[in-house]
């Protein structure tokens, strides 16, 4: 009689006969399979992540845009502003000091220029009703009173200082925050919609339009409008391995609410 001996392990267990591992071939499969799920992973969130960041960068670079812009909006609006009518007055001829208007009625385009189009605009309005326009804080009047905007090294400035006016002189304060590059500004006085007649005159009207046109010593009405441009933009990461710069541009028309009267040259 043959007997057979069992194997047994060297811990005293009995092998299992048909015991199999993982291939090499199947261990590389499943890597790359996990490898591309992972990927398509990564990716989406890295995506989500990205967008989310563009949104705050976008909506950070139009809240300081639009703030500087509103604010010369409002400022524009008031340019030329004095009480220059005589009470009990009922002639445009006698009734308008056309002396006051003209020491704060001139809205001026200044800095650098192209076809029009200029990146500093200068105007006046009676902030303390005195009838005269003030320069530096205490050395003139009540208040400083000779305002304007300007483009200046890629920020938005208003002038707060300075006598006499002018882009390049004063004092200034920005309204832009350094982390946003402003590329581009501009000012320009709408002459398309500009509206010149004689307010007080001989009452010719040359181009018969229904307006007396403005002549040499009558008294003259200017309506105006200035356009104005911005474009800015967030500079892009240097730490990021891609473009991320947003750039805005924002454009208004406004109307300057004080006529200019004047008498013409």
């Amino acid at each position: 009689m043959t007997f057979r001996r069992k194997h047994v392990s060297s811990t005293g267990f009995r092998q299992p006969k048909n015991q199999h591992g993982v291939s090499l071939i199947e261990l590389m499969v499943g890597i790359t399979v996990g490898l591309i799920i992972l990927a398509g992973v990564v990716t989406v969130v890295a995506k989500t992540s990205f967008s989310g960041l563009e949104n705050i960068r976008s909506v950070q670079l139009n809240q300081q845009l639009r703030g500087a812009m509103d604010v010369m909006h409002r400022e524009l609006q008031r340019a030329g502003y004095v009480n220059s009518w005589t009470p009990g007055s009922t002639s445009v001829a006698t009734g308008f000091d056309t002396a006051a208007i003209a020491l704060f009625g001139s809205v001026t385009l200044g800095g650098a220029c192209a076809g029009g189009v200029c990146d500093c605009i200068l105007y006046s309005y009676d902030r303390y009703p005195d009838g005269a326009p003030d320069g530096a804080q205490g050395t003139s009047g009540a208040g400083f009173e000779l305002f304007g905007s300007r483009l200046n090294n890629g920020v938005i400035q208003r002038r707060t200082s300075g006598d006499p006016q002018a882009c390049n002189s004063g004092g200034w304060q920005p309204m832009t925050d350094a982390s946003v590059t402003v590329t581009a500004l501009g000012f320009e006085l709408d002459t398309d919609d500009e509206v010149v007649y004689e307010i007080v005159g001989d009452g010719v009207d040359l181009d018969g339009d229904g307006f007396a046109d403005c002549q040499s010593t009558e008294t003259c009405l200017a309506r105006r409008k200035v356009n104005i441009s911005i474009n800015g933009e967030l500079p892009s990461d240097s730490d990021l391995d891609f473009d991320l710069r947003t750039s805005v541009d924002i454009r208004q028309e406004v109307k300057i609410k004080n006529d200019h009267y004047y008498v013409a040259p």
